[in-house]
């Protein structure tokens, strides 16, 4: 059976880094190889910014390592001008057009109104969906 190419979204690289339950699940079967998480530069730069923001309060130095660590078991792809508008939030118009760039399977996120996105040739779930169906 193919590995699933997993493109996932900035909150779910957050949780699953801070703090578990399905999206931590996802980025460990990233790490065992059982999964192929992908992900963008465009991701990677918003999971540094959410870090060092108050409430996380990461030294921007830690929240590039904490990057440079999805990045070895990710494989990253370049940011992508948006060819369309996919999606209300324009900021989430990059996250779907690099899953696409990607070839990923399915994007993994949280974010509802990306889940409420139809995009063809594309799946958008929750990490628990995702977990589910892998069966992990």
């Amino acid at each position: 059976m193919a590995v699933v190419r997993a493109f996932v979204d900035t909150n779910v690289l957050i949780s699953g880094t801070f703090f578990g339950g399905p999206p931590r699940h996802l980025l460990d079967l990233g790490r065992a190889g059982r999964l192929r998480v992908v992900v963008s530069m465009y991701v990677l730069a918003e999971f540094i910014r959410a870090t060092i923001r108050p409430g996380f309060g990461y030294p921007q130095a830690k929240a590039e390592d904490l990057a440079a660590e999805i990045a070895e078991f990710a494989e990253v792809v370049p940011h992508a001008r948006p060819r369309a508008s996919w999606c209300r939030d324009p900021a989430d118009n990059p996250v779907i057009e690099a899953a696409l760039l990607g070839e990923a399977d399915v994007l993994v996120t949280g974010d509802r109104a990306l889940l409420a996105t139809e995009v063809p040739g594309l799946r958008i779930v929750t990490p628990a969906v995702l977990v589910a169906e892998l069966g992990e």
